[in-house]
């Protein structure tokens, strides 16, 4: 019985390739549909959207993960994700306390805060579109201050 099964293994796997053959061959340059977006929309003047790799830096169990950058319309945005297991990150202003090439940010945002301010989503928005050094300075004491730089393109 099982010598039996073993033959129409093969079989199966034969036709399953031809099939796949046979199908692949009757397609034709008639049945390819033009592009949803035409050339002319592609080849616009609309900056091309750019993979962003996050920046991380880490001191003293503080975590500052800017997520990504985006530059449009005269704005610099940029998502920051803040993490760590000791402070609450929702009290600190980084809207006074952050710089990307010397500019402070006209908007700081938290988007979503979670486990007490513990781990957090944010946005600093900048009224320029601008790229450098990002300073943001945590003054966790009066004898402690952590800062995080990040070069932005």
């Amino acid at each position: 019985m099982l010598i039996k099964k073993l033959h129409f293994i093969p079989l199966l796997i034969i036709g399953l390739v031809l099939s796949g053959c046979v199908a692949k061959s009757a397609r034709t340059t008639e049945s390819v549909k033009p592009p949803l977006i035409s050339n002319d929309v592609l080849n616009s003047s609309q900056s091309p959207k750019i993979s962003f790799t996050p920046l991380t830096d880490f001191q003293q169990g503080v975590e500052i993960t800017v997520e990504n950058v985006e530059k449009k319309q005269g704005q610099t945005i940029i998502e920051l994700a803040l993490n760590n297991h000791i402070y609450d990150l929702s009290q600190f202003d980084l809207k006074n306390s952050s710089t990307l090439a010397g500019k402070e940010p006209s908007q700081y945002t938290i988007s979503n805060p979670v486990s007490g301010g513990h781990h957090l989503s944010a946005e600093l928005i900048f009224t320029e579109e601008l790229s450098g050094l990002l300073k943001i300075i945590l003054n966790i004491s009066v004898d402690e201050v952590l800062t995080f730089n990040f070069n932005i393109q």
